[in-house]
């Protein structure tokens, strides 16, 4: 898929507290096949505005960049995130520590009304992800927000996602997959995808996200966290585009 491109403005916060009016860059678009193959991945991977490297845990502390340090599993162990679209999709990437043979959980929230807030008109993609196998269930949740009336913050009073859990709940379900395998075979890549049509807004459409994994599906007991490049307020999409 060829993108041409006019950036009005881009949001790939490599500064906290960007807004999304803030030009910093180009974003690789491509199709992906959600196959376990991450080869697809192999260009975008390389474009520093659409990857998140996540510090790995370590047993002191005191020598890892994680802010979620110590995180108690490999399998939930965050390494690094990756996001693209096409007209039809938004595709997600992850990578953590290594394989685990039970199902970890990993939450994508998305605030799809651009107030940096998770709010009841907001999402939570969840996937349940079998390393062993590499089937990846996938739901899209509305989310529950803890603050009712002013929405849940996507990072702390810092502007940290990395370290900072939501605070809400997953709601009801929208749309759900679970057809697919999106973990690779060595058990520590997994790719996974929302329709734009499932979140109700069109494609190319900006969002703030903030991403987590967990052992269960309380996100507000999320184990690691993350956000956009630098560990703030994360965003993908971006304004003034044509897709051909």
């Amino acid at each position: 898929m060829r993108a041409s491109l006019r950036v009005a403005g881009f949001l790939s916060v490599f500064l906290l507290g960007l807004s999304l009016s803030a030009a910093a860059g180009t974003p690789t678009l491509k199709t992906i096949h959600v196959d376990r193959d991450m080869s697809d991945w192999a260009e975008v991977i390389t474009n520093p505005i659409q990857y998140t490297v996540d510090g790995a845990s370590a047993s002191n502390c005191s020598l890892s960049t994680d802010r979620d340090c110590p995180v108690q599993s490999n399998g939930r162990d965050l390494v690094g995130f990756c996001w693209t679209y096409n007209s039809e999709k938004v595709y997600l990437y992850v990578k953590r520590v290594g394989s685990d043979n039970n199902a970890e959980v990993f939450f994508f929230a998305m605030d799809v009304g651009q107030n940096k807030r998770m709010d009841s008109t907001d999402y939570v993609l969840v996937v349940s992800w079998q390393g062993n196998t590499g089937s990846t269930s996938i739901d899209l949740y509305q989310y529950v927000p803890a603050n009712p009336s002013e929405g849940d913050a996507l990072v702390d009073a810092s502007g940290y996602s990395d370290g900072y859990r939501l605070p809400g709940a997953i709601g009801n379900l929208v749309w759900s997959d679970n057809t697919l395998k999106g973990g690779s075979v060595a058990g520590d890549e997994m790719e996974t995808y929302v329709p734009w049509s499932a979140l109700g807004i069109s494609a190319g459409t900006p969002i703030y996200f903030h991403v987590a994994s967990s052992n269960n599906t309380k996100i507000n007991t999320a184990q690691d966290n993350l956000g956009g490049p630098g560990g703030g307020l994360g965003a993908f999409a971006y304004y003034g585009a044509t897709l051909s």
